[in-house]
């Protein structure tokens, strides 16, 4: 169950300090139901306010904690997104080198173009002076998420993505090749000095530059699904602590959750608000006491 769908009256008795109510009547979802009265009585004379701001400050802890694993998702991508380029290059270099019809000249030219563009290729993979290394590391990356609190698990998306994130040899954005003759080459060692070695490099890029896509394809689905626990935390964080002023006037703790539910959607119009609302296991473990 999502934790959107568990916010509740009795959640926030509990959260104060009250007495969970675990009979059916007090156990429904915000969804326009009330509970009975006795119910509400017995919840009402737990004042719910301590509780709401111990909920508004789980959310920022929540958010402070999603923003920078969703700025490296970012990074990573924009470091993506430049392989993919130069990848690109080099596949339309060695593309033009299999012209057989092409002067030994041209070709010379169009290898020096290519081993130039191997270096700068080389230096966006390889160097790890500015820690761009790292941003194409899946084993620092499930770390980020994990220092996030976030269950890969807890969405659908999200473990389905990661296990096609990396290729074979567990990297962004490079991957030894299998050629057709299935000899596995590394794209970085190839050169278009004659036709040959040009129709091996054409394979191994346009390999490459599959592998490449599908990483950027689930790095940004990756993001997505972080922005999407973030706008959880940040309309949750707003909406408990308006709940605040609003519960010191309306003492009923069914009637502030559905104020507080109906806050978080309309802040965040989430079609995967439920997904969304469960990926931060450490918000969850902080609002969910006793198992709600």
């Amino acid at each position: 169950m999502s934790l959107i769908s568990r916010i509740n009256g009795s959640l926030l008795s509990t959260l104060s300090g009250g007495s969970r109510n675990t009979s059916s009547e007090n156990k429904s979802e915000i969804s326009g139901t009330s509970t009975s009265s006795s119910a509400s009585f017995q919840a009402a004379v737990v004042d719910i306010r301590p509780g709401l701001s111990k909920a508004a400050n789980a959310f920022v802890s929540s958010l402070d904690s999603l923003n920078p694993a969703y700025v490296r998702l970012s990074d990573s991508k924009d470091l993506l997104s430049e392989i993919k380029d130069s990848v690109t290059r080099l596949k339309d270099i060695a593309e033009e080198a299999t012209d057989t019809t092409i002067s030994q000249e041209e070709r010379d030219s169009l290898s020096l173009g290519f081993q130039a563009e191997i270096l700068r290729l080389r230096a966006l993979v390889e160097d790890p002076d500015d820690g761009s290394a790292s941003l194409l590391s899946m084993d620092d990356l499930e770390d980020v998420l994990d220092s996030a609190n976030i269950d890969r698990d807890g969405s659908s998306t999200l473990a389905q993505t990661f296990k096609k994130l990396g290729g074979r040899d567990g990297e962004l954005g490079s991957e030894n090749i299998i050629l057709d003759n299935e000899t596995s080459i590394n794209p970085l060692s190839t050169r278009v000095r004659s036709l040959e070695e040009a129709t091996i490099a054409l394979e191994a890029f346009t390999a490459l530059e599959k592998q490449v896509d599908r990483d950027l394809e689930g790095i940004d689905i990756v993001a997505s699904e972080l922005q999407g626990a973030a706008l959880f935390a940040r309309a949750g964080a707003v909406a408990f602590d308006n709940a605040v002023g609003y519960a010191q006037n309306n003492k009923d703790p069914e009637k502030v959750a559905q104020l507080i539910v109906q806050s978080i959607r309309s802040q965040t119009s989430d079609s995967a608000l439920g997904e969304h609302s469960s990926l931060d296991q450490a918000l969850a473990a902080a609002l969910l006491v006793d198992n709600v």
